[in-house]
């Protein structure tokens, strides 16, 4: 979050009226939400989306509701180890040719999402 904080505060120095980031990774998200924050931006008006569903973008939607910077995250099931264990079976002709990631979009105006998202994907690993 700290490298995505740092070039979204760059950015919003040289464009005060940026309003949207769309973060290819949540902790990348999470960093811009921070940096809007910081830099004063009326956070209803700023929207900035994630991928990973992780546990820190999750609590920071349920925290600031709708009328934070955080509006979205597109959630991968808690299943690296497969999803790994499935690409390294694609390269090496063991696995399938294609795999399908099924992500679900969590939303920050929908707090009972998240949280049905948390008890079934990270409570039972003691995460979150």
């Amino acid at each position: 979050p700290a490298r995505a904080r740092a070039k979204v505060a760059g950015w919003l120095r040289k464009d005060p009226n940026l309003d949207m980031v769309l973060g290819f990774v949540g902790t990348g998200a999470i960093g811009a939400a921070q940096a809007f924050k910081e830099s004063g931006a009326k956070p209803s008006s700023v929207y900035v989306a994630g991928i990973d569903g992780q546990a820190q973008a999750l609590q920071m939607m349920l925290k600031d509701g709708p009328r934070g910077p955080y509006k979205a995250s597109y959630a991968s099931p808690l299943a690296g180890p497969i999803q790994v264990s499935t690409a390294y079976g694609m390269v090496n002709g063991t696995g399938p040719s294609t795999v399908v990631l099924g992500y679900t979009p969590l939303r920050a105006s929908n707090p009972a999402g998240i949280r049905r998202w948390i008890n079934t994907q990270y409570k039972p690993w003691g995460i979150g």
